[in-house]
């Protein structure tokens, strides 16, 4: 992917289109297309001090400076008060290439041309950035000014009020800055450089402006430490790098042989997936970026979201799918599942590992306990491990065994209907989960159509593993899948067709359950249909699908709530209230295409008329790849057009879910059974 001086020199439209390179252990290299921080979260060095959390902002950005005795060239460019562009090296750019790495080429006039490569050196908290003056009619001096801090990733510096004391010792070309911070402890950064030398001069730059802080209403101003300079004398072709480090020693490895082990892996990443991909090859990248190393438990686990998600159970049960078994990485898979089940409470898989390292999981969640058995059954379908199957009938039997008696959260299964209950007023459990000041924006306690749809779901896959292993169950499972689909047919069909409700037995304001009903249009009710054990027929999946795609279908994603309800937002704007009162009250969220698609093309038998639409609703996201986050899905989108993108700018189910439905439903690999025609 690469960009020209035609969208480079536009700084607005250059600064919105943003790049990432991911460790493997959740903290990232990442910033625009011309270099200057739009986001709190940009810098070229956010280390993951306890995989993968505790991220902490370390090296933001480094100022480059090219010269001979009689020119100088300022590359960099930055964003100040009152929109004040300063330097402006954005004009010097010839081009901007994603390989999946960035890559920026300067040219200055005069045949004078210089090339910046950033990489990460992946399952270390280290960054390094190449320059190679490609061509010039002779010797330039290369100055490099890095621009450090010590925060969480989530927070801003203040040079006043910088929340951390440094003390900063050099020698030649390594440089060591010791932090203390009130809160955040002690960390060393190292800057090294293969060629170039190091002189201290202590600067603070003030008053960066991050404008995609502005747009979302948090605090947009940044200052940063400047400790000093690398210089360098460069000849046409000659090359120098900086790397920066969290850990000591990282310079032991030459630069030479980190690139080559770095693009090894690229390949390999690019040669384990199927011929003639399409859309699952140009997210691949995306997609492994997503898959990081969890200290706690030894093991894999996927983040949900960059820049700021860790790992959540619902995102990571319903990603594994595209992440992991369409790219054939079934042991990470196996890893992934075994971290999650290691950590089940009560019957339920956790919601998110926290931020904070040291505090427990969370467990305030009611699906990600059945996206779980989903998962399982998927990674069967793709192994034919029986084995690990067997060792998880365990953890599926804890579930479904709370799940009947009730657990934490309300969550219980109502004896008269067979249906899963869950929640209070003040309490949200679904993927639907925005909560403001105790406000619980989308309340969906009481009987949510997805739940249900997953309850059964599980019940089934259940009953078919103890099936395939030969294990004797307790007949009740017949009785209880019976009667939740006899039941959820029933009660979740509206009368005069249009889908189905989204929530039964709502609870009422002052927290009983007042029998009502939510008839809002949302897009929860495709689940009904997606799932591989579905409890509706064919008439109605057809009626939940036609009502899906003329109500919510977009060309990026399903809105989260129809046009036209009273709760619905048409933009996801503003500060933290707006945005989070907006979240699923009409945002497009692009991995619902997914579940979307794979009900589409099972109603419609699979044929080829279905499959060619289907295969268009893709390709209306080939443009996306090319905004936001660079080659990966966002999050969400606007409910209106444009359909800006919003959120996350690179979102593991998003990515997930567009990989998975091409491969399994577009392509055909594991095409869902026919439904009863009832």
């Amino acid at each position: 992917m690469k960009f020209d001086r035609s969208v480079l020199a536009d700084f607005d439209r250059a600064s919105s289109l943003e790049w990432l390179v991911p460790n493997g252990l959740g903290g990232f290299a990442s910033s625009t297309a011309v270099g200057a921080n739009a986001r709190k979260y940009h810098g070229l060095l956010v280390a993951a001090f306890n995989p993968p959390v505790d991220r902490y902002m370390l090296l933001s950005k480094i100022e480059e400076e090219l010269s001979t005795a009689s020119e100088e060239y300022f590359l960099s460019c930055n964003l100040y008060s009152n929109n004040v562009i300063q330097p402006r090296g954005h004009l010097y750019l010839e081009s901007f290439e994603l390989t999946p790495e960035p890559v920026f080429t300067y040219c200055m006039g005069g045949g004078v041309v210089l090339a910046k490569k950033v990489f990460m050196v992946y399952g270390h908290n280290t960054t390094v950035v190449k320059y190679t003056l490609v061509s010039a009619p002779g010797p330039y001096t290369l100055k490099l000014y890095p621009l450090v801090t010590f925060r969480d990733f989530h927070a801003n510096t203040c040079a006043s009020k910088p929340g951390f004391t440094h003390s900063v010792s050099h020698l030649n070309k390594h440089v060591r800055i010791n932090f203390a911070g009130e809160k955040l402890g002690e960390r060393i950064l190292f800057l090294t450089s293969d060629r170039a030398v190091f002189k201290r001069n202590e600067v603070w730059n003030r008053g960066f402006l991050l404008g995609g802080e502005v747009e979302r209403g948090e605090e947009c101003s940044e200052d940063l430490l400047c400790p000093g300079r690398f210089t360098i004398v460069l000849k046409p072709g000659e090359s120098v790098s900086v790397t920066a480090s969290a850990e000591e020693g990282a310079d032991a490895v030459p630069v030479s042989k980190l690139e080559k082990n770095n693009e090894k892996r690229i390949f390999d990443i690019a040669n384990n997936l199927p011929p003639e991909c399409g859309m699952v090859g140009e997210l691949a990248y995306a997609a492994d970026s997503f898959i990081v190393s969890r200290r706690s438990t030894g093991k894999k686990t996927i983040i949900a979201g960059y820049h700021w998600f860790s790992d959540w159970g619902r995102d990571t049960m319903i990603s594994l799918g595209g992440l992991t078994l369409v790219t054939k990485k079934f042991d990470v898979c196996r890893e992934i599942l075994s971290t999650f089940s290691e950590n089940i409470k009560d019957g339920i898989v956790p919601n998110r590992f926290s931020d904070d390292s040291s505090a427990p999981p969370e467990y305030n969640t009611v699906d990600a306990s059945l996206w779980y058995f989903h998962a399982l059954y998927k990674y069967y379908l793709y192994t034919g491990d029986l084995y690990f199957i067997e060792n998880s009938m365990r953890p599926m039997k804890e579930i479904i065994d709370n799940y009947i008696s009730g657990t934490d959260f309300n969550i219980r299964m109502d004896a008269a209907d067979c249906l899963i209950t869950q929640g209070g007023p003040d309490v949200q459990l679904t993927w639907m989960d925005a909560k403001v000041n105790g406000f619980v924006v989308t309340p969906r306690s009481g009987k949510a159509v997805e739940i249900n749809a997953l309850w059964y779901n599980a019940l089934c896959v259940y009953r078919f593993f103890a099936g395939l292993l030969k294990v004797n169950i307790d007949k009740k499972y017949d009785v209880l899948i019976n009667g939740v689909k006899t039941h959820f047919a029933q009660k979740f069909k509206k009368p005069a067709g249009g889908g189905l409700y989204d929530v039964l037995d709502c609870f009422g304001p002052a927290g009983e359950n007042s029998g009502g009903v939510s008839a809002r249009i949302r897009p929860n009710q495709i689940f009904a249909v997606s799932l591989p054990f579905s409890p509706v027929g064919l008439r109605l999946a057809a009626d939940i699908v036609d009502t899906v795609e003329t109500h919510l279908l977009t060309e990026r994603g399903l809105r989260s709530l129809a046009p036209g309800e009273a709760e619905y937002k048409p933009r996801y704007e503003g500060g933290r209230y707006a945005r989070d009162c907006a979240y699923h009250q009409g945002t497009v969220w692009a991995y619902l295409i997914g579940p979307f698609i794979s009900a589409k093309l099972r109603v419609r038998g699979y044929d080829a008329e279905t499959a060619g639409f289907c295969s268009q609703i893709i390709d209306n996201f080939k443009p996306h790849l090319k905004e936001a986050g660079l080659m990966s899905i966002s999050e969400i989108f606007d409910g209106d057009e444009p359909r800006r993108p919003a959120g996350c700018i690179s979102q593991a189910w998003s990515v997930a879910e567009l990989m998975r439905a091409v491969y399994e439903d577009i392509e055909g690999r594991h095409k869902l059974t026919p439904l009863d025609e009832k």
